[in-house]
């Protein structure tokens, strides 16, 4: 597969008078990824439909936002390497580019060796949540409800 590389050109600074080249900044790509699966939910058929739910609504005529699993065939960060699989929540969309994040456990501190209690592991979130703090060092402990 040939390599696809995405520029994009970000306002660096605000123009006095006429804007120039100096006001502008060209950005290679962090992190490409190719979405292999991109996840079908009970929880998304609510969204298709206009009215208050505890999600916004899908717009009609606009990209599906959902769960996804995606292969990295570029990358530019120290974090993830081309080959990893990583999951995401964008649009519904072959390939995107964005910035390698790792938000939920570095927001609560969590350091390599703690335990992480993840309690409904049968849902998406919870289930990839798990899978994701494993490899990172952590020890994960998890329950499900089953209803009969």
């Amino acid at each position: 597969m040939p390599v696809i590389r995405s520029q994009k050109i970000r306002l660096s600074s605000r123009p006095t008078g006429t804007h120039t080249a100096a006001n502008f900044a060209l950005t290679v790509t962090e992190l490409l990824v190719c979405n292999l699966f991109m996840f079908v939910d009970l929880s998304m058929r609510g969204c298709m439909n206009q009215g208050r739910s505890y999600v916004p609504s899908f717009e009609v005529d606009k990209l599906i936002e959902g769960e996804n699993v995606g292969d990295v065939i570029e990358s530019l960060s120290k974090e993830l390497k081309v080959g990893d699989v990583i999951t995401s929540r964008f649009d519904w969309r072959k390939y995107f580019i964005a910035k390698p994040a790792w938000v939920g456990l570095k927001l609560v501190g969590v350091k390599v060796g703690d335990v992480i209690f993840n309690s409904g592991v049968a849902g998406t979130v919870e289930n990839v949540a798990g899978q994701s703090a494993k490899p990172r060092g952590y020890n994960v402990v998890g329950s499900a409800v089953s209803v009969k």
